[in-house]
């Protein structure tokens, strides 16, 4: 159940018996734990929790599938042992998912091209798909357009991201690939992060100050114009509860409450900026973003709660997003931060 759970709402590649081996194994030794009222500390947790929230998400998400059928409830410690086991797993999906396809231009003078690229390939597997290797420039007129260039002649024309090398491919050739790659990946997180926003937000469900001092008051805020917008339906605070309980989803200034199952009737996300903070479990909030996904849209949601609060856990991006005053410029406060 736990391996169906990851598969269908995660993409964990739940054949790699590699992986299944050892989670395996670390799922029974963690039930011979509970058995015995023993927790395991772990010291990464925080860390964990703040800078992959995606992948502890998704140990919350086993968590609860072990919850039901054991009746054992799981701390946040576990849960981030959960998280290392599965993270691993979790990013190779994502990679595969990102790589930037390339072209590469080079005179076909003995094999140059085809030991450039045996370099390139061995360098940057993870991250570049070779697409094609020309012989010069002109033949890129025909080509369909890739994310990257890169070329060990000059270009005739300004091309965007596109990079010149030497062909005998030096380290400090090396470190302008690995520029230019961090560089498109930037923008295109940035790219699906507005596409995504765009889609999932609506100005109707945008509020500013409102008079809600605490969690409770917050939620039944924003859960009722959910249920009214028929994004919702009316258990979704008893969902959105149950996930609080499993571990709280305040990260600093920011929280993120959402059901764990992803069965809303569509999907949405309530804004709640609130300059003076919500009372959250012992902390201070003064975003809150409430999530209602429709499993059709798990991977958007993927792509923008793990980007989004990465972004937002820095302070300077946060101020920024607060002092928005509507949808509009909470967009662009966004599209703007580093």
């Amino acid at each position: 159940r736990v391996l169906e759970y990851l598969n269908e709402n995660y993409y964990i590649d739940t054949t790699d018996e590699g992986f299944m081996v050892k989670f395996a194994v670390h799922i029974h030794n963690l039930l011979m734990r509970l058995e015995n009222e023993y927790t395991a500390k772990n010291p990464l947790t925080d860390h964990i929790k703040n800078s992959c929230p995606l992948i502890f998400e998704c140990a919350v998400g086993v968590a609860n599938c072990l919850n039901q059928m054991t009746g054992y409830r799981i701390d946040e410690d576990e849960i981030a042992y959960i998280a290392l086991h599965i993270g691993g797993n979790l990013e190779n999906y994502r990679e595969k998912k990102e790589k930037l396809s390339c072209i590469i231009v080079c005179p076909h003078y003995y094999n140059m091209p085809e030991l450039l690229v045996e370099k390139i390939s061995a360098e940057f597997s993870e991250r570049l798909l070779v697409r094609a290797v020309l012989t010069q420039e002109s033949e890129l007129a025909k080509m369909e357009k890739a994310d990257f260039i890169i070329s060990t002649t000059a270009f005739t024309e300004e091309r965007p991201h596109a990079v010149t090398i030497n062909p005998f491919l030096r380290e400090n050739d090396l470190e302008k690939i690995r520029k230019e790659i961090a560089i498109i990946q930037k923008e295109r997180k940035k790219d699906t992060l507005r596409e995504a926003l765009e889609k999932m937000t609506t100005p109707e469900m945008f509020y500013k100050n409102p008079d809600c001092g605490n969690r409770k008051k917050a939620l039944e805020f924003m859960i009722r114009v959910m249920q009214e917008k028929g994004y919702a339906d009316d258990k979704f605070m008893e969902k959105v509860e149950e996930r609080e309980r499993h571990s709280s989803t305040a990260f600093g200034r920011l929280a993120v409450p959402h059901a764990m199952e992803l069965n809303a009737q569509k999907t949405g996300i309530g804004i709640m900026l609130n300059e003076k903070g919500v009372e959250w479990e012992g902390q201070t909030v003064n975003l809150i973003l409430l999530f209602a996904i429709n499993k059709e849209d798990r991977s958007m949601f993927h792509e923008v709660f793990d980007n989004l609060i990465v972004l937002l856990l820095e302070n300077q991006n946060l101020d920024r997003v607060l002092q928005s005053t509507d949808y509009e410029s909470f967009l662009e406060s966004i599209m703007c931060c580093e």
